[in-house]
């Protein structure tokens, strides 16, 4: 295998296994009310982190989130794969402005450049999503200011 050949299998991975979890933290059945209630009264925004590396806020999941921002290429593939009217915010990368799926959908960095965090508010997304390491300091301000955050830990590429 080139290595070209060997990025493309571990894209495919990734995105796999990002895709399984996804469609994982659904449910068919609405938890009892009583369950629904303390997950919504929870006033603590502490940081649960799951076997796939993945952190999110307890009060926020993928299924409810209406309005997303994407921080990576990648999330951004995968949230306008799973719903594309949901994602409102994604990377000013070359690889999404030549895709015309995100033609009408604000940049919110150029580049490499760190998130504009100003341009990310004024969206008023539901969830914001970035890769640890990377967006460290824009999840962290982010969750600061209440903005449910969720943090995908990318191992290789």
């Amino acid at each position: 295998m080139n290595k070209r050949q060997r990025r493309l299998f571990q894209l495919g991975i990734i995105t796999s296994s990002i895709l399984t979890l996804l469609i994982s933290c659904g449910s068919a059945t609405n938890p009892p009310s009583d369950q629904l209630k303390s997950s919504v009264d929870s006033e603590q925004a502490v940081n649960q982190t799951d076997e796939a590396s993945i952190e999110t806020t307890p009060k926020t999941t993928i299924e409810t989130a209406e309005r997303v921002v994407s921080l990576t290429s990648l999330g951004a593939d995968l949230v306008a794969n799973l719903n594309a009217e949901k994602l409102i915010g994604i990377p000013g990368s070359p690889l999404l402005n030549q895709d015309p799926r995100f033609a009408n959908i604000s940049t919110i960095s150029e580049g490499r450049t760190e998130p504009d965090l100003e341009k990310i508010i004024d969206l008023k997304p539901d969830l914001v999503i970035g890769a640890k390491g990377f967006h460290d300091k824009a999840l962290q301000r982010l969750d600061t200011l209440g903005i449910p955050v969720l943090t995908v830990e990318i191992n290789s590429w």
